[in-house]
């Protein structure tokens, strides 16, 4: 959100960074649900009426001299303001600072009071915080040609969903005191810029000032489009209609066939492998047995003293059990080659 300050202090109401496009029968519910709120009362502004006025009606053009180097090297104050995008009239615009980006509009409910709204999405804290933030002043003056005013400053935020509302409770302590700080911060820097706007109010400030610079806005709006459709018309011309289309369905349905057969191919090994060591364990352990009934009959025949009749039976008991046991061990074999034929 260190973007906000920047422009807060580029521009008196650079602060629609915050605001909301709310009808003004609905900033009271927007506030009252809002994650974060403040009002700033009792702002006195080193401005008139009517060039406060002026300055809210060619606002993307102030912001627009405010980024220019030149501009910047006669105004340090002001030389921290970097604008990636900007773009469209005061009632409806656009603007990209690095990972920061707003879309704003602003409405006059009032002949003294103004509300912008915009929907922003900006790195803060560890998160990508998105929502609608509001902005409303409510001017108090005596008459139009009064050399300063008050106002009353109301600045919102409302995330973008309950999921990121969540995610930002556990740090609301952190969030509150940054935008206290950084609304705090951009009341100081309005003065600043009032200072300058009174020394360049005939110059870069004046109306043909910000009429050239929104005419280079909408000229280098104009070649950025034709830069983009050379660059869409080769590929659009080197297949006939229709082409690419088939082209990318033909790829695409060879590499779900291509992904089918590998994946068939290893669960077909796998399940081999796996039947293969249920009969291997199998085998070992009716051997073992087998093994172990074998040593018991030898030890019983060798040291007691049987009959021959005894030992007949003995040997026939041995025989049963090793019949019971191959039967065992077929039926424990018979399912897994059902499986395989």
């Amino acid at each position: 959100m260190s973007y906000l300050s920047k422009i807060l202090s580029a521009a008196l109401v650079a602060c629609c960074l915050w605001g909301g496009a709310a009808p003004a029968q609905e900033t009271k519910d927007f506030v009252a649900q809002a994650l974060y709120s403040h009002v700033y009362k009792d702002q006195r502004w080193a401005i008139s009426p009517q060039e406060l006025d002026f300055l809210v009606d060619n606002l993307v053009g102030v912001l627009a001299v405010v980024s220019q180097p030149e501009f910047k090297r006669r105004h340090p104050l002001l030389g921290n303001l970097v604008l990636e995008r900007l773009g469209g009239t005061a009632h409806s615009f656009s603007l990209k600072t690095y990972s920061n980006q707003a879309q704003v509009t602003m409405e006059r409910p009032g002949p003294r009071e103004i509300v912008y709204q915009a929907q922003i999405t900006m790195q803060k804290l560890g998160l990508s915080v998105s929502g609608q933030m509001l902005i409303r002043l409510v001017l108090q003056y005596a008459s139009p040609q009064d050399q300063a005013l008050k106002a009353e400053v109301t600045v919102a935020f409302r995330p973008a969903s309950e999921v990121l509302a969540a995610a930002l409770k556990p740090v609301m302590t952190s969030f509150q005191k940054e935008m206290d700080r950084l609304a705090g911060k951009a009341m100081v820097q309005i003065q600043d810029f009032l200072r300058v706007y009174q020394e360049e109010r005939s110059g870069a400030f004046s109306r043909a000032g910000l009429l050239g610079q929104l005419a280079l806005i909408n000229q280098r709006r104009l070649v950025q489009a034709a830069e983009l459709k050379a660059k869409t018309a080769p590929t659009d011309s080197a297949l006939p209609s229709g082409g690419l289309g088939r082209v990318a369905l033909a790829l695409a349905a060879a590499l779900l066939l291509l992904a089918g057969l590998v994946l068939g191919w290893l669960l077909a090994n796998r399940l081999r492998a796996s039947r293969d060591q249920k009969l291997l364990r199998r085998s070992l352990r009716a051997q073992r047995e087998q093994a172990a009934l074998d040593k018991r009959l030898a030890k019983l025949l060798k040291t007691r003293e049987l009959s021959p009749q005894a030992a007949a039976e003995a040997k026939l008991e041995h025989q049963r059990l090793s019949r019971e046991l191959l039967q065992r061990l077929g039926r424990e074999a018979k399912p897994p080659r059902q499986a395989k034929k």
